[in-house]
């Protein structure tokens, strides 16, 4: 037998009077490749015999009957495990498709492409008339990495959208039994999965308004089945590891599903006790959900009835006081702690303070010294070159006397009286010669001694001002630079691209 293409759900309960218009809307579909599942939900009325009437008529409608009563949520999943087709369409039994829907979503799968397109649709009375509708701009989504909103991409309705099978399967998502709203913490479950979604204007579900339908009825149940839906959701994320993702979005879903919610109870005819009596009791268990689930959420039976049992009952908001007066203490002592230290830092950047204006002062007055002696050693110097000049004249006077006398031994080869009178007055003048180079010796000796003894000095005056500059620096330089600043002065000075530290190693004659 041929594969249908679409499989379409009917969850049937006491919708006698409207099954009829239902299973001939799906049966009268311009598509016609699908299978029709109807889940007979142990309803009371003859809806199941008015099914088997289409089914003796057309084949593609197969009915299943359960033998326990599992709610909405469980006659959807029943015919979902069981369908054939690869995509999913649903109507509730009391409402009714236009005839092209199928046709319409089909195509816009772009033969199989998206896994979820989604159609607008009509509100109607019990003669088919509008009352309402709701339709939506045209939009293609592309979820890579839960880049969408789960909770608004689209509305959570599963009737007016056709699903790729495989999201419920693969993914172990179906709906919650015998829960109102079961389709509020479906869908988002679905979207999360989904990577492909269509949404086209065209409004071609109609959905059956009538008094006794659960979005008109109130209850405490309606309560706690919209917090056991928050509690699929929630888990959900927990498991799947995207709370962190989504967590505004959930808080915000849980507050428009509340708007929603209250909106049609405050419609509604109840009284106004009543009324006030019910919004107090969802605004506790709103209250609650938020602030206690995570104190709550691992407690099992035993300790619920001993919570139960007790007449205090621990409070998350209570719970997150004390941690945060634990928090006030501890930032309190922390915070005189750090005056503490910040006081000590105070007095000790005092104390360098002071001992580097000292330094300063005392750096300036080697400097003033350092000033005086190069000034003296400038005179030193001046003088050995005047000396030097002095000793160059008499070297060249020495030469023209050696001139002279040597043309004098020329002449006198016959006179040698005259020869030995010009050896005593040449003797003299190298006794004065001598004289003159012992003298200068003296000076170039001094000189020498005293260029030393300034250059020990410079050394200690650049000693202590290194020294000095290392103890202020000290604590902004990282351990090599400091050993180069103590080990190679010059070479540290030299590389520094600080301006300043160019500026005092010029100053301490170190560059």
């Amino acid at each position: 037998m041929k594969k249908p293409k679409i499989s379409v759900i009917i969850p049937i309960y006491k919708v006698e009077k409207y099954i009829d218009r239902c299973i001939n809307s799906v049966r009268n579909q311009t598509f016609q490749d699908i299978e029709i599942l109807c889940v007979d939900d142990c309803s009371p009325d003859n809806s199941y015999r008015i099914v088997e009437k289409h089914a003796i008529k057309d084949p593609r409608i197969h009915l299943i009957r359960h033998t326990k009563n599992l709610g909405l949520g469980g006659a959807r999943n029943t015919a979902l495990r069981v369908a054939s087709a690869d995509y999913i369409a649903s109507v509730d039994s009391d409402d009714f498709m236009l005839p092209n829907m199928l046709q319409r979503l089909w195509e816009e799968t772009d033969n199989g492409w998206f896994d979820i397109v989604t159609c607008g649709f009509n509100r109607v009375d019990e003669k088919g008339n509008i009352i309402a509708f709701q339709n939506y701009p045209v939009i293609t989504l592309i979820n890579d990495d839960n880049d969408i909103n789960i909770f608004s991409a689209l509305n959570p309705a599963f009737w007016n959208k056709l699903w790729r099978k495989s999201l419920f399967t693969d993914n172990d998502i179906f709906f919650p039994l015998r829960l109102y709203f079961e389709d509020m913490p479906t869908t988002p479950r679905l979207l999360s999965k989904a990577k492909y979604i269509k949404v086209i204007e065209d409004r071609l579900y109609q959905y059956f308004i009538r008094e006794e339908s659960i979005t008109t009825s109130y209850s405490a149940k309606h309560i706690i089945d919209y917090y056991h839906g928050f509690e699929v959701l929630l888990r959900f994320l927990e498991d799947n590891k995207i709370l962190n993702r989504y967590k505004d979005d959930f808080i915000e879903y849980i507050n428009s599903n509340m708007r929603f919610h209250s909106d049609n109870v405050i419609s509604s005819n109840m009284e106004k006790a009543d009324l006030e009596q019910y919004l107090r009791h969802l605004l506790m268990f709103k209250i609650a959900f938020l602030e206690n689930r995570e104190l709550l959420k691992h407690k099992n039976l035993g300790d619920l009835l001993i919570l139960l049992k007790q007449r205090t009952v621990p409070s998350a908001l209570e719970q997150k006081k004390k941690e945060i007066a634990e928090i006030e203490k501890e930032k309190y002592k922390t915070k005189e702690e750090h005056q503490k230290l910040l006081n000590r830092k105070k007095q000790e950047a005092t104390k360098l303070q002071n001992l580097l204006t000292d330094k300063e002062k005392e750096a300036t007055k080697l400097q003033n010294l350092l000033t005086d002696k190069e000034k003296e050693a400038t005179k030193l110097q001046n003088l050995l070159t005047d000396k030097e000049k002095e000793a160059t004249k008499l070297q060249n006077l020495l030469t023209d006397k050696e001139k002279e006398a040597t043309k004098l031994q020329n002449l006198l080869t016959d006179k040698e009286q005259a020869t030995i009178n010009y050896h005593k007055s040449l003797e003299r003048k190298k006794q004065e010669i001598s004289k003159l180079q012992l003298e200068i010796s003296k000076y170039i000796e001094k000189y020498r001694i005293f260029k030393q003894e300034k250059t020990e000095e410079i050394l200690c005056i650049q000693k202590i001002g290194v020294t000095i500059f290392g103890i202020f620096i000290r604590p902004f330089c990282t351990k090599n630079q400091y050993f180069k600043l103590k080990k190679m002065p010059r070479r540290f000075f030299k590389d520094s691209k600080n301006s300043v530290a160019k500026f005092i190693g010029s100053i301490l004659g170190v560059i």
